[in-house]
């Protein structure tokens, strides 16, 4: 909502993967101005006719889905270009449900600084063996590939302002499996200031 200045990036990351999307479909949670359809192409807009929420707005649009997998991306993380190919080698079974690849911060200051060290450290270290053990933590919000059926069956958790710790731990309950790979990188812009937190 009310981002669509980085919106094209995001966009463009997913229209450059070595591996491309069927479609692209972009969720406008009722910005104040509308998103619209210059220069992006073959993309889909759907605007919501209020402010829904990012679970919400991510279930209400789910019966537009038809392929296998679906990449649930916010709209100020960009990919690198193999990050599909390498989250859909996660997919090893029938168990696993959801993988995602290391998350880094996009832009620099204290705090996004302090939290690449964080990530880079975290995330290729302690999430590898989450892995092993097939507890992990929590698949990042900001660009999980859930596979389809699940995620139509199970939906996103709205009751929580952590939606995607709760999705992760509800599949894991129900002993299916949640992957990550450090081979697949995504950016997100950081809040630079601790307030930004609240």
């Amino acid at each position: 909502r009310n981002c669509s200045g980085l919106l094209g990036r995001a966009i463009e990351s997913c229209k450059g993967q070595t591996v491309a999307p069927d479609s692209i479909i972009v969720v406008d949670d009722y910005s104040d101005v509308p998103v619209g359809s210059d220069g992006f192409g073959d993309v889909e807009i759907v605007r919501n006719e209020r402010c829904l929420g990012k679970a919400n707005s991510i279930n209400s649009i789910l019966g537009k889905i038809t392929t296998d997998l679906v990449c649930i991306l916010d709209d100020d993380t960009i990919l690198d270009k193999r990050y599909f190919e390498e989250v859909f080698r996660t997919f090893t079974n029938d168990r696993v449900v959801a993988s995602c690849g290391i998350i880094l911060p996009l832009n620099s200051g204290v705090i996004p600084n302090i939290r690449y060290i964080d990530y880079l450290y975290g995330q290729s270290t302690y999430k590898r063996l989450q892995v092993l053990f097939k507890m992990v933590l929590v698949s990042a919000g900001c660009s999980t590939v859930w596979k389809t059926d699940y995620i139509k069956a199970n939906k996103i958790p709205c009751a929580t302002v952590i939606e995607d710790l709760d999705a992760t731990w509800k599949a894991e309950l129900a002993e299916y499996e949640v992957s990550f790979t450090d081979k697949a990188r995504a950016y997100t812009q950081e809040p630079d200031t601790l307030g930004k937190y609240y």
